[in-house]
């Protein structure tokens, strides 16, 4: 089988990854997500608003709150609020205090869980405070333990975990005694937080929870349909010594492109982080659609009667999957975001049919022959680079949200002549373009 290439497709595909690349360095330079949250001043009071989720470093230096999503921000600096959190993700208190390897400065921490002992973390460091506000750095990774570990290296890791948690659960032995079983320890941040936890109930100590466990990943879902405006243009190669006269696919290369008007149902899939909010997430849609060209088409319009008429008809239906990543434009309203992605068409119920009707006059008598032909066939497979751009309601939490998007697929060739009368005579190549109009609603 002949495979159809096409240098256009190629010249898209590096217009894209420049576009893509080129957006993607003035979009992270944008202001960061605005997300609900609240402020407690100095004086005790709370003030509701939007808090900016900005780099995972800077939030521990900084915090920008506005009073309305596209307000005016203010900035406030450790030691000018008592706290500040973003709801149901984290919460950041103004504390004074001797980081690890670092001098003492007021700086804004995380807090996971407060109570007689409470649990921290500030940049990469997690830590222990007591109710004597003394603090105690944990000597270990809670993030991204590493499962792979040599028999050797898990078991010392085991060993200085069990000797960490006897350490301080001093002042309550039933509690130290209950993590003598190896099996109930947990070597990461959920694991940290179950201990501390315990040790506050085991002393009868009030304590507030800051943090509780939430997906890795949210998954937006729902129904789309598009209506598409496709296109088809070929480009034929042949042997002149078959052909001095050109190729007989040149009733399909006089027009610029075929076109067609579908309907495609697909069912949108959007995969976005919670705990560490992005504007980049990735999407997956499975979709399904029903193309058909039809064309009648004076191939020799020479003076009647001697004309040929070429009826073209050519239809497929497909289904597949369109794979890529999407950004969101921080703090735009309503919310806009622009993807980019590969789309693997897989082709069924092909047909292609050329009828040609020629009329000859002859002395006294009109003459008209009809032949039915197969000039190519359509292959099972396509791929096509997709791009488009979403308008949609919100993007909150666990919320429902509509979507209508713009778009543009590409597409590379689908035909081949193998098998037709024109095998080894000719190539024909092809390539496909489509502008599309969809509406989805996601949950």
């Amino acid at each position: 089988m002949k495979s159809i290439k096409n240098p256009q497709l190629l010249t898209y595909s590096c217009l894209t990854i420049f576009f893509i690349c080129f957006s993607s360095n003035f979009l992270l330079k944008a202001q960061p997500i605005y997300s609900l949250g609240e402020v407690v001043m100095l004086n005790g009071d709370t003030i509701k608003g939007w808090i900016g989720e900005i780099g995972s470093l800077k939030r521990f230096d900084l915090c920008l709150f506005r009073s309305r999503q596209q307000g005016e921000t203010i900035t406030y600096f450790p030691g000018d609020i008592l706290s500040f959190s973003i709801l149901d993700k984290k919460y950041y208190k103004s504390e004074k205090f001797r980081a690890y390897q670092q001098p003492e400065a007021t700086v804004f921490v995380e807090y996971f869980v407060e109570g007689a002992i409470s649990l921290m973390k500030y940049r990469k460091n997690y830590y222990l405070k007591n109710s004597n506000n003394q603090f105690q750095r944990i000597p270990f990774k809670l993030e991204n333990y590493d499962l792979n570990l040599e028999r050797e290296k898990v078991g010392q890791l085991r060993i200085d975990w069990y000797q960490f948690i006897k350490d301080i659960h001093t002042n309550c032995s039933k509690e130290g005694d209950y993590y003598d079983d190896f099996n109930k320890l947990r070597y990461d941040l959920e694991g940290m937080i179950n201990v501390v936890l315990n040790y506050n109930e085991c002393l009868g100590a009030n304590y507030e929870i800051h943090w509780e466990k939430v997906p890795f990943a949210i998954v937006d879902i729902g129904p789309g349909i598009s209506i598409q405006r496709s296109g088809v243009s070929f480009t034929s190669q042949i042997n002149e010594l078959w052909y001095p006269f050109g190729s007989p696919f040149r009733f399909l290369e006089t027009r610029s492109a075929f076109s067609s008007v579908g309907v495609e149902f697909s069912l949108p899939i959007n995969i976005r982080t919670f705990r560490n909010p992005s504007n980049w997430s990735v999407f997956i849609e499975p979709f399904f659609h029903r193309y058909q060209f039809y064309y009648e088409i004076l191939e020799e319009p020479i003076d009647y009667p001697n004309q040929t008429y070429t009826d073209f008809n050519m239809e497929w239906s497909g289904t597949g999957l369109t794979i890529g990543g999407r950004y969101r434009l921080p703090n735009s309203k309503p919310q806009i975001s622009v993807q980019s992605g590969v789309r693997l068409n897989f082709l069924f119920n092909q047909q292609v049919n050329v009828i040609k009707e020629n009329i000859i006059e002859k002395p006294g008598i009109l003459y008209a022959t009809r032949t039915r032909e197969n000039p190519f066939i359509l292959e099972d497979n396509q791929i096509s680079l997709s791009t488009q751009i979403n308008i949609s309601n919100n993007w909150n939490v666990f919320s429902t949200l509509w979507e209508l998007s713009f778009g543009f697929l590409l597409g590379n060739g689908f035909v081949t002549t193998e098998g037709s009368q024109y095998e080894e005579t000719m190539s024909l190549d092809s390539m496909t373009s489509t502008l599309f109009l969809k509406t989805s609603f996601l949950w």
